[in-house]
C-alpha cells in the first residue's frame, strides 16, 4: 500500500517532546521538521489492508514509530 509519512515531531527516549530543546532545533533545520512528508510503501496482507482502510474511514489516525534497521 502506497502512503505518505508525514512527519510530527522529535521525541526523547521518554517519549516528551524535542521542540523546544537545542537538539531538537538543530535536528528540525533540515527536511525533518513537523509536516515534512515522504512518500513511503508498506506491505500489508489484504486483511491488514481492510482493517487499516475500515478504520482510517471511520476517522481513526494511524500514528507509527520509525525503526530503521
Amino acid at each position: 500500500m502506497k502512503c505518505k509519512l508525514i512527519f510530527h515531531d522529535w521525541r526523547n527516549a521518554r517519549g516528551e517532546s524535542m521542540y523546544q530543546t537545542e537538539q531538537g532545533v538543530q535536528s528540525s533545520m533540515g527536511d525533518f521538521h513537523g509536516g515534512s512528508t515522504f512518500d513511503a510503501e508498506i506491505v500489508l496482507t489484504p486483511d491488514q489492508e481492510d482493517d487499516l482502510t475500515t478504520s482510517l474511514k471511520h476517522g481513526a489516525i494511524p500514528i507509527f514509530r520509525l525503526v530503521v534497521e
